[in-house]
């Protein structure tokens, strides 16, 4: 039997990794950051972003595209993982 080499995923994807998957300029990516919605891993001079976050980040950029959510909305979803209430923008 072959020896198979196992795969091994990055733990971190780059901003442009990122913007390129969710199609978002990265502009769009750094404002959420500086709104504090998500926060990267800063590793040297750059951004990384933990691979296991990368679901709650698109879930969030697509949350934003529909233009329905304000910024505080965007980071309960984040956080959360759900829909804000009005509870949580009171």
């Amino acid at each position: 039997m072959p020896y198979k080499e196992k795969e091994i995923k990055p733990a971190y994807i780059t901003i442009s990794q990122l913007s390129k998957q969710h199609n978002v300029p990265m502009s769009t990516i750094r404002f959420y950051e500086s709104a504090g919605v998500f926060m990267p891993d800063k590793i040297g001079s750059c951004r990384k972003y933990k691979v296991s976050n990368a679901i709650k980040i698109a879930r969030v950029l697509r949350a934003a595209k529909s233009k329905i959510f304000t910024v505080e909305g965007l980071k309960v979803i984040y956080d959360n993982n759900r829909l804000p209430t009005e509870k949580d923008l009171s």
